[in-house]
């Protein structure tokens, strides 16, 4: 329970109380079971099939929906879910049994051919090759520090990082060789700094960052970390961190008090978004941004350059001189320590 507690899935009955000897109802199962996974819950969920929908709390109407519609959990013939039923053993086992799907909890290479549904790790030392995934993959808690390692692996649904940690053994935690997904979820349960890398024909569509991340991606123009987003806790425990190395392709930055480092190698695009405010931008002496987008006022600073700078906003300070500058009339920004507007 405090693990659980100190994770955030468990949130007990009030500030103090846990409760442990209640019977656990219906919506509490899927809110347990949904925090666990890293479920963000469906907004707009009032428009739910289930016919008594309006008696499922707000606290925990959009992470019902989101368990529904991935097919977790299920109600009842008449249409309706019943949230405050308390859940049988049956019920439970058949959630878990959906949502894990296929269980890897044992070290060494291994090769689940075609599974049909989700497929969980929860242990360090796996080497996942061969496979395809008509679900989600969840990297999860079990994971530890990492030296999780998949290759020739086809996600058809999304992947969850949840678990690992940083590089191990001079390795990274997580290691990705020819691996496709549409998206991937980067989001420690334990705020655990998380350490990434793409190689070989790595092919994901859109990788959101939420928890503090070092993504390394080696692969070619066109494959890889496609798109990355970061999209965080505005209140993260010492500000949300991302750092960049490699072959770097389009970056957006969505959260406030965050900071963003291209540690190494080129990025193609980065872009701080208006809603990203006080956060900075760190560009160190081996690393380069061809065009870099401040959407909102920003501090950058290092050692590195800059192709194209772009400043579309009041309030930015960039120490580099870019290659080419341009800033959006009527406004101003500080470069290489002089004050410009769009015509100096």
């Amino acid at each position: 329970i405090s693990i659980a507690h100190n994770i955030g899935y468990f949130q007990g009955t009030s500030a103090t109380t846990a409760a442990p000897l209640n019977l656990v109802s219906r919506e509490q199962a899927a809110v347990l079971l949904g925090r666990s996974l890293r479920f963000q819950g469906i907004t707009g969920a009032a428009n739910s099939t289930f016919t008594d929908m309006q008696e499922i709390g707000g606290w925990s109407r959009g992470l019902v929906q989101e368990a529904a519609e991935l097919g977790i959990i299920q109600g009842y013939p008449d249409g309706s879910f019943k949230p405050d039923l308390p859940i049988t053993r049956g019920q439970m086992a058949c959630f878990l049994v959906r949502a894990l799907g296929t269980l890897i909890q044992e070290p060494g290479e291994q090769s689940a051919g075609g599974v049909y549904g989700n497929l969980t790790i929860n242990t360090a030392g796996v080497k996942l090759k061969d496979t395809t995934i008509t679900g989600n993959l969840y990297l999860t808690g079990g994971v530890g520090l990492g030296n999780l390692e998949l290759e020739n692996v086809t996600v058809l649904g999304k992947i969850v990082v949840c678990g690992s940690g940083e590089a191990e053994r001079g390795e990274h935690s997580i290691i990705l060789r020819n691996v496709t997904a549409p998206t991937m979820e980067v989001d420690s349960m334990t705020n655990q700094f998380l350490s990434i890398q793409a190689d070989g024909l790595t092919d994901i569509g859109v990788t959101t960052v939420r928890t503090s991340a070092y993504l390394e991606d080696r692969t070619e123009n066109g494959l890889g970390l496609q798109n990355i987003r970061l999209d965080g806790d505005p209140d993260y425990e010492g500000g949300l961190q991302l750092q960049l190395a490699g072959n770097i392709k389009d970056v957006i930055n969505l959260t406030p008090n965050s900071g963003l480092q291209m540690a190494q190698g080129v990025a193609q695009t980065i872009t701080v978004d208006e809603g990203a405010l006080d956060s900075t931008v760190v560009i160190d002496d081996r690393a380069s941004i061809k065009t870099l987008n401040l959407d909102r006022g920003t501090e950058v600073t290092g050692l590195g350059s800059i192709s194209h700078l772009n400043i579309n906003a009041p309030g930015s300070n960039v120490s580099m001189l870019p290659d080419i500058l341009d800033i959006r009339p009527g406004i101003t920004g500080n470069v290489n320590k002089n004050e410009m507007n769009n015509i100096t």
